[in-house]
């Protein structure tokens, strides 16, 4: 009998800490309708940094707002740093031929931008991914 109340506290705490919200949530939350361009992209995509790990929906949906906002600016950094987010969310989630697609047009934008600082980031991420699926090789 105690186990299973334990069980069902167990079960009921566990929901609630996964859909809380943290307050830096709640901050970027708040900033997004205030925010524009550049800025806003970068605020999505720390929406979709956030929710990753609790909502991978949420995060899908600001990641995916910030790449389409990204490529209109035509901005090569925030391009990559949008696409790396988006990886890091599907790696998170077990979709490694969605996260490597990602990190690949990161790079991609990356080398474009001569964004050097972010390339070595982007090759530890892609190994990542290489060597989650046991391709040690190509890690």
């Amino acid at each position: 009998m105690q186990s299973s109340i334990f069980t069902i506290l167990f079960f009921i705490v566990s929901c609630t800490v996964a859909f809380a919200q943290t307050p830096v949530i709640d901050s970027l939350l708040n900033q997004l309708p205030r925010t524009r361009n550049a800025e806003k992209v970068r605020v999505l995509n720390e929406l979709c940094s956030e929710f990753s790990f609790v909502r991978p929906s949420q995060a899908l949906l600001y990641g995916s707002q910030a790449l389409d906002m990204a490529k209109n600016l035509n901005n090569p950094v925030l391009l990559s740093e949008s696409a790396n987010a988006l990886g890091v969310m599907y790696a998170v989630q077990g979709d490694y031929e969605k996260a490597l697609q990602h990190f690949l047009q990161s790079l991609a934008q990356a080398e474009r931008a001569k964004a050097f600082d972010k390339i070595a980031g982007l090759y530890s991420n892609i190994a990542g991914v290489y060597k989650s699926q046991g391709d040690y090789r190509q890690a």
